[in-house]
């Protein structure tokens, strides 16, 4: 196991938890360099508010479910890495930062799919501005007063592009919806890097109305 020291995160803008493109900038810039065949899958078990210690191991590792906040794993032609964010009470010290996205709505294919233009000059803003699509794309469909919308999973997100470019197109396409009692939902939507030879990267979001 190699353990890393906890997390030191800030909030984004006005949120009070930490999201996913925290986290998987976080191992992105945190854990050993990897090539442009590794990508990753990163599950939220809860919201996040603190810091985390983070654990890496060479193999599935089993915590008591009170402690594992995200888990994410690692993966390569020849290997697999499984890290886990764990709950440690760490308080968030660090001032907020402003969230600032290039993300540029082209056209849109009926409820929750379309196609953006993001700005991906390096990694980080890649993946920023890939989550924030789909978050618009998202209130596109319900109301924003009314609703928060949660990354709750994702799949084959690279960990790093063959190259950075200023402008990138992506084609946003649902492949489910599913409604709950309290007018909540979760969606699936797949996302297609236009010009760039990836698999599509698949993420699950949960729609949850707000209480009044």
């Amino acid at each position: 196991m190699n353990c890393i020291k906890s997390t030191d995160f800030s909030y984004l803008g006005l949120r009070r938890y930490i999201n996913s493109t925290s986290l998987i900038e976080y191992i992105h810039d945190n854990i050993d360099t990897f090539t442009v065949d590794y990508s990753l899958d990163i599950k939220m078990h809860k919201e996040i508010h603190a810091n985390c210690r983070v654990d890496v191991y060479d193999y599935h590792h089993e915590y008591s479910d009170e402690i594992v906040m995200c888990e994410v794993v690692l993966k390569s032609n020849n290997s697999k890495r499984f890290v886990y964010f764990l709950n440690n009470h760490g308080a968030i010290t660090k001032s907020a930062v402003e969230a600032t996205y290039c993300a540029e709505e082209i056209e849109l294919h009926g409820k929750f799919s379309g196609k953006y233009r993001i700005s991906a000059s390096n990694y980080n803003e890649f993946i920023k501005n890939i989550i924030q699509s789909n978050k618009l794309l998202h209130f596109k469909n319900v109301a924003l007063e009314e609703f928060k919308v949660l990354n709750m999973f994702m799949k084959n997100v690279p960990v790093e592009l063959p190259e950075y470019k200023d402008i990138l197109d992506i084609e946003i396409k649902n492949i489910g919806i599913r409604d709950a009692d309290n007018g909540s939902l979760s969606t699936l939507n797949s996302i297609n890097v236009v010009g760039i030879d990836l698999q599509p990267i698949l993420v699950g979001f949960k729609v949850v109305r707000l209480e009044t």
